[in-house]
């Protein structure tokens, strides 16, 4: 069986550091009363203070991810009983760490699938912002939203493949 590649700690949170990064950076186009909602048409519907803003979108954009990640490592570690396709065929001794390796890769790949996505979000109401009045682009941010859905569904989707039986 072909060992699985181990997930790495250091890159995956680098990783969330840079997306800190790049939410700070940008955010200092931001006005220092932003909107930060935006109803279904775009339209600003809420306000707040820069500061929190960053604050918030930096906790999110690497503090979900960061939570699931190791939520999920913690949980296989003090998992007894996986719930996967062919549970005893994967979890079997010489199999075991190589499916909790795989599990942990996953988690950090979603997590970093998701910090990009809000980046993008993020990215969206900057620019949202710098129009007057403050307007979201739903051309921009449906189809975004749409391709993360779509990911996230081909994600999902790679465990049953990865846990059919050979």
């Amino acid at each position: 069986m072909k060992t699985q590649r181990r997930p790495n700690w250091t890159v995956f949170l680098l990783l969330l550091l840079a997306a800190v990064v790049f939410i700070h950076k940008t955010g200092q186009r931001l006005p220092e009363l932003m909107a930060a909602h935006f109803d279904a048409s775009g339209a600003a519907s809420g306000y707040m203070m820069r500061s929190s803003y960053l604050t918030f979108m930096s906790a999110i954009a690497a503090g979900v991810p960061l939570f699931i990640a190791l939520l999920q490592s913690l949980a296989i570690r003090q998992a007894t009983s996986l719930r996967i396709p062919n549970r005893d065929y994967w979890l079997a001794e010489e199999r075991r760490e190589d499916t909790q390796a795989y599990l942990n890769l996953q988690g950090m790949r979603f997590g970093l699938l998701l910090a990009a996505f809000l980046c993008y979000v993020h990215w969206l109401v900057v620019q949202g912002n710098a129009a007057q009045p403050p307007r979201l682009s739903n051309a921009m941010f449906i189809p975004a939203l749409v391709f993360f859905l779509l990911v996230t569904g081909l994600w999902a989707g790679s465990f049953y493949f990865h846990f059919r039986r050979p």
